[in-house]
């Protein structure tokens, strides 16, 4: 059976890449035919060209992402600036057409759940068109309660299946940070909620990401539903 895998976030920057990246590699390290693509970049295409190194089959960036826009802006309004639009369709029909290629398919979403892609919909209104499993990455500092629980209380309203919620350190411990995993797993389950330890600097570098793979295996296990890949 074909699956897919969404990934957003409470916001740009929060970790989404790092954590695509991690799951592609382990997922194809342990034998899964695993494809990553992140379908809209602006301002660069270094994301989508991190996902390339863990996947060099694919030598066509365009099938990674295939919407790209010069302007570091939300992705609807750089399309517009080069009087370009996407339709909502035609994502759809290249996710389709992606998922058709392999067992799992990651999508990673530009900036949060919310953010405008194109004419009238966010990665909200594709997850809503797609089935398929969803992880929600967010900043584990403090703030980040609300924005999980409204992304929550969004996501509610659509038939998923499943939700998976990523907590990120990329600073010092504090109270908040420490209670964040706590609370959020009381909210929603401890077999919903995981947090990743902090990673150091340059942390999208491929070496970096090869020596961190470990701190991303209760993900996967999570994603998967297999307790096994904790080992």
């Amino acid at each position: 059976m074909k699956e897919i895998i969404f990934v957003t976030g409470t916001d740009t920057g929060v970790g989404k890449t790092v954590l695509t990246v991690s799951l592609l590699a382990l997922m194809r390290k342990t034998g899964l035919n695993t494809i990553a693509v992140k379908p809209f970049c602006t301002g660069s295409r270094s994301d989508a060209k991190l996902l390339q190194q863990f996947q060099p089959d694919i030598t066509d960036i365009k099938l990674i992402n295939p919407f790209f826009f010069r302007a570091p802006l939300t992705p609807m309004y750089a399309a517009e600036l080069e009087k370009i639009s996407v339709p909502l369709v035609d994502v759809c029909d290249y996710l389709g057409k992606m998922a058709e290629k392999t067992d799992f398919l990651l999508v990673e979403g530009a900036g949060g759940l919310m953010s405008p892609l194109g004419p009238g919909y966010s990665l909200f209104d594709i997850i809503k068109k797609i089935p398929g499993k969803i992880i929600v990455v967010g900043p584990n500092k403090l703030g980040v309660l609300n924005h999980m629980q409204l992304i929550f209380f969004a996501l509610d309203h659509v038939l998923v299946q499943g939700v998976i919620f990523v907590l990120m350190n990329f600073f010092k411990e504090t109270l908040a940070s420490k209670s964040n995993l706590y609370i959020l797993q009381r909210l929603f389950g401890e077999d919903r909620v995981v947090q990743v330890p902090y990673l150091g600097r340059r942390i999208k570098e491929k070496h970096a990401v090869q020596k961190n793979l470990k701190n991303f295996k209760k993900v996967l296990a999570l994603v998967l539903g297999k307790s096994k890949l904790l080992a």
